[in-house]
């Protein structure tokens, strides 16, 4: 399945796209020589002679090996991305975890030709954020990365920090881990429901 290059969302909750190798043939750029082989005719003795000028107009594909005979982006355009990833990443505590924050597992997924490095840019506060108590992380690759999204003193992520590079058809499994320092509401008073957007940057490599 497809999808457009999006920037996702973390929502207490996450709202939160491969380079070819370099031997391989691009399709062209402006001004690039051509990429056809043996496109030479010798006229001889003529006064005349035609040449067919053979046009493509259309949308660029990132997920498929690109026609050297059609335009292609430059090598660092986003127009190389193609990720899949999750719309919504949850996270939550009970008050039985003592303090455990945890979600779900996710995947990004790189569907492009090129490689795309994956980097967890800001977090900003949607509606209803803790302004202190709340620690989390966005933690991927297996527990070899982690990303502070919200600290405990409510500071949140304004540095881009990468997640993984991937190549064609890589992927990288995310989780959100943390602790809730703070008091659990009662049942009667109804949960913390703590929104944030995530912002994913993606750099064609």
């Amino acid at each position: 399945m497809k999808k457009q290059t999006k920037v996702v969302l973390v929502s207490g909750l996450i709202l939160l796209g491969v380079l070819m190798n370099s031997g391989q043939v691009l399709a062209y750029e402006a001004g690039d020589v051509d990429p056809i082989q043996n496109n030479q005719q010798t006229l001889d003795k003529v006064d005349n002679g035609d040449m067919e000028l053979k046009g493509w107009i259309g949308t660029f594909d990132p997920t498929e090996t690109p026609d050297p005979e059609q335009p292609t982006p430059s090598d660092t355009d986003a127009s190389w991305v193609n990720v899949m990833m999750p719309v919504t990443v949850l996270f939550g505590s009970l008050e039985s975890d003592k303090g455990s924050v945890y979600g779900p597992t996710y995947e990004i997924k790189n569907n492009s030709v090129k490689g795309v490095k994956v980097l967890a840019q800001n977090v900003t506060a949607v509606a209803n954020a803790i302004d202190s108590g709340l620690d989390l992380n966005m933690v991927a690759d297996n527990g070899t990365v982690t990303i502070p999204l919200v600290k405990t003193d409510g500071s949140l992520l304004d540095t881009a920090t990468e997640v993984k590079a991937l190549t064609t058809g890589g992927s990288v499994d995310f989780t959100l881990q943390g602790q809730f320092s703070g008091v659990y509401p009662t049942v009667e008073k109804g949960p913390l429901t703590p929104k944030y957007n995530l912002s994913l940057k993606f750099d064609v490599q």
